[in-house]
C-alpha cells in the first residue's frame, strides 16, 4: 500500500527544465502524467529574452557585425545608435515571443506525425514536451554567447557546429551549421522522448526526429544560400 502511494506521488511530480538535461527519462515520464505548461513557458520566456537581448548587445558592439549591416544598408542613412536600439529592442521582442510560438508550432507538427504513425498523446503532452525540450536551445545559446565574446568569433556561424571549423560559403554552410552539438542533443531527446511520451516505436520515433533536424537543415541551408547572394 506505501508502496502504491509513493508510486502516485511520483507519476504526480512536475517536470523540471533542468531534469532534461541530468535525468530526461524521467522528465519524460512526468511530462506524460503531468504536462506542465505555463511555469516552464514563463521561466523559458524571460531566459530567452534576457539571453537574446544580451547577444544583440554584443552584436551591435562589435565592429564586423556594424559593418555588414551598414554595407547592406546601401545608401540609407543610419544613425548607428539608433540602429543599435532598434536591433536590440527586436531581438529582444523576438526572443520573448520565439519560445511559445515555436514550441507551439513543434508541438503540432509533431502531433501530426504522432497521429500519422499511430501513436498515443495528447497535444497537451507534446506541446509540454516541446518547451521543456527549448531547454536544449537557450543551453546552446548560452554557450554561443560566452564563446562570441570570449573568442571574437563569427557571429553568423553556431560556434558548437561543423560550420565553426569547415570553411564553406552558401548552402554548404548553412548545412553545416545545422550539424551542431545542441542540435543532435536535441534530435536524440526528441526520440527517446516520443517513446514514452507517445509510446512509439524506437524506429517511428527516430523517423519523427530527424525529420524535424532534416526541416531545419533545408532552412540553414536556403538561409545561407540567400546571404550569399546579398553579400
Amino acid at each position: 500500500m506505501e508502496a502504491h502511494i509513493q508510486t502516485e506521488k511520483g507519476l504526480s511530480e512536475k517536470p523540471s527544465l533542468i531534469g532534461m538535461i541530468v535525468s530526461p527519462e524521467k522528465q519524460y515520464r512526468r511530462i506524460k502524467e503531468n504536462p506542465t505548461i505555463w511555469l516552464p513557458m514563463i521561466i523559458l520566456m524571460v531566459l530567452a529574452t534576457a539571453l537574446i537581448g544580451l547577444q544583440m548587445y554584443l552584436l551591435v558592439n562589435d565592429p564586423q557585425y556594424l559593418q555588414q549591416t551598414l554595407r547592406g544598408a546601401g545608401n540609407v542613412s543610419l544613425d548607428i545608435e539608433t540602429m543599435k536600439i532598434w536591433t536590440i529592442g527586436i531581438g529582444t521582442a523576438v526572443g520573448f515571443l520565439t519560445v511559445p510560438f515555436s514550441s507551439l508550432l513543434a508541438a503540432f507538427f509533431t502531433w501530426i506525425f504522432v497521429m500519422l504513425m499511430q501513436g498515443e498523446a495528447k497535444f497537451r503532452q507534446l506541446f509540454s514536451f516541446q518547451l521543456h525540450l527549448y531547454v536544449i536551445s537557450l543551453l546552446s545559446l548560452i554557450v554561443s554567447v560566452i564563446l562570441f565574446s570570449a573568442f571574437d568569433l563569427d557571429p553568423n556561424v553556431p560556434a558548437t557546429s561543423l560550420a565553426s571549423i569547415i570553411p564553406a560559403e552558401g548552402a554548404v554552410k548553412g548545412l553545416l551549421s545545422a550539424i551542431e552539438v545542441f542540435a543532435i542533443w536535441g534530435t536524440v531527446l526528441t526520440a527517446s522522448g516520443l517513446q514514452v511520451i507517445a509510446s512509439l516505436s524506437r524506429g517511428k520515433a527516430w523517423t519523427i526526429a530527424i525529420i524535424f533536424w532534416c526541416v531545419v537543415a533545408v532552412f540553414s541551408a536556403v538561409s545561407s544560400l540567400f546571404q550569399s547572394f546579398g553579400a
